[in-house]
């Protein structure tokens, strides 16, 4: 069994700023509070294991949270119900997860190792790292849950305490994206240039889940326009958005672009990396306000 100590180390570890890893801090967007931090109200979490030293309040943590808590702000508010209910704590790393059974069984021994991403590890929203760094407390949140690799195109990092917050880094509708799985470029498609625009449409709803997804429009070249449209589809009914009052319409651009410069990233990744790229082929993904865009390359 890996000691508490251990455990910890292990989870610090995982977000050193590697050459790699640490392009997951750049990427923070800031906006104004939706709400202000002496607004927030506690937020009702469930403490699954909490893994601490016996009298030094170092170690791990995990909790769940209601899915119909979960929102943006909910989590960003979380951090004070946390420290509130733990004033004991002086460095610990808390998983919160999106459901029990997740929290129970994750596989906290292979966090430092790059692998497959198993049910458990996708139910993981986020990390947040109290007391741990000194220059404030810190929240990863991980739609991916916990992919080793490329999450650097998906997280959102929130550093405590600030006057402003980041936005979520991944919207549509302006809800916040709370899980998907990750976005690839098709390899056949990129064997044969296939390129182009998906244009999605259909309803979120209240619990913020895609549904009637449908293709409204396409602007596509190549032999594998299919397959294209297909892996659109496929990722965007895989997305769980914040619960909001009422459903939405919603609209989506997708578009697919070759770009060759991307063989540069595969001589530079780690080699767990490389290993990818060489069975997936290579794919940098760029969200913004109702568009995603997915550009790939073949390592060679």
């Amino acid at each position: 069994m890996t000691s508490t100590s251990n455990l910890c180390r292990r989870v610090v570890r995982r977000i050193n700023p590697t050459p790699y890893l640490f392009l997951a801090i750049l990427f923070v967007t800031r906006a104004t509070w939706a709400v202000p931090p002496d607004e927030c109200k506690p937020v009702p979490f469930d403490e699954v294991r909490e893994e601490l030293g016996p009298r030094n309040g170092v170690g791990v943590a995990r909790i769940v949270l209601r899915a119909d808590d979960v929102t943006f702000n909910s989590l960003l508010c979380l951090r004070q119900s946390l420290k509130s209910a733990h004033r004991d704590w002086v460095s610990v790393t808390v998983l919160a997860f999106f459901s029990r059974q997740a929290a129970l069984n994750f596989d906290a021994d292979k966090m430092a190792t790059a692998r497959d991403v198993g049910t458990f590890d996708r139910d993981l929203m986020g990390v947040y790292w109290i007391g741990a760094a000194p220059d404030g407390d810190s929240l990863t949140l991980t739609p991916l849950g916990w992919e080793l690799l490329q999450q650097d195109d998906y997280n959102t990092v929130v550093v405590f305490p600030t006057p402003q917050t980041p936005r979520c880094r991944i919207e549509l509708n302006r809800r916040c994206v709370l899980a998907l799985r990750r976005v690839q470029y098709p390899l056949e498609a990129l064997r044969h240039t296939s390129a182009g625009t998906v244009t999605l449409t259909g309803m979120i709803s209240k619990q913020g889940n895609p549904i009637d997804v449908k293709v409204s429009a396409v602007d596509l070249a190549g032999e594998q326009r299919n397959l294209l449209i297909e892996s659109a589809l496929n990722n965007v009914r895989t997305w769980r958005l914040e619960p909001a009052s009422k459903q939405e319409i919603f609209r989506l651009k997708v578009v697919f672009s070759v770009d060759p410069s991307l063989r540069n990233a595969y001589t530079t990744a780690i080699p767990a990396l490389r290993d990818r790229f060489r069975d997936e082929g290579i794919t940098r993904v760029e969200f913004e306000a109702e568009q995603v865009t997915i550009r790939g390359a073949l390592p060679e």
